[in-house]
């Protein structure tokens, strides 16, 4: 289970890299490519001092991401200290179940007893966007899995019923 804002405003679906690895999602290009502080940690533990090996890898490298961002795969969008934050759409599609606080539904328990909706199979991107915050998972290494569910998913579900005062959203 991976704990979601649920998000009209936000196109996409978004996990952080702890709610991707806890899926078992593999993303279009690894994230430490796109982390320059991965990136520095591994071009240091290299044996080459040649300058310009070091600049034909990193010209090799924003080429792959420009052709990636080009494809859609990559996603840069503005963070909340102005920096841009870059999100990776996912290699294959996922499907995504929401658990449900009564067995109502038709799709209803599953093998462990708990009761579920399948909301749908879509691709998602994986970054840490600061409103994860809101969840407890804004990043880092201690950071909790975390995800916000976008309208590509919730466009999915047949109806939708926002109850905000009680809290409650049916589905």
């Amino acid at each position: 289970e991976i704990p979601a804002l649920f998000d009209t405003g936000s196109p996409i679906t978004v996990l952080n890299a702890r709610a991707a690895e806890a899926a078992g999602l593999e993303t279009c290009i690894p994230l430490d490519e796109l982390d320059p502080t991965l990136k520095k940690q591994s071009a240091s533990s290299g044996s080459s001092w040649n300058p310009f090996d070091k600049l034909a890898k990193n010209v090799k490298s924003a080429s792959k991401i420009a052709e990636a961002t080009a494809r859609g795969d990559i996603l840069a969008i503005a963070g909340s200290d102005g920096r841009p934050v870059r999100l990776v759409k996912s290699l294959s599609p996922m499907e995504v179940r929401l658990v449900t606080s009564s067995a109502q539904e038709e799709n209803a328990s599953d093998a462990t007893g708990s009761s579920s909706v399948i909301l749908g199979e879509k691709n998602v991107y994986i970054g840490d966007l600061p409103g994860l915050a809101a969840l407890g998972g804004l990043g880092g290494d201690s950071a909790p899995p975390a995800a916000v569910l976008g309208m590509d998913l919730l466009r999915c579900a047949t109806r939708i019923v926002f109850r905000a005062q009680q809290n409650e959203i049916y589905i």
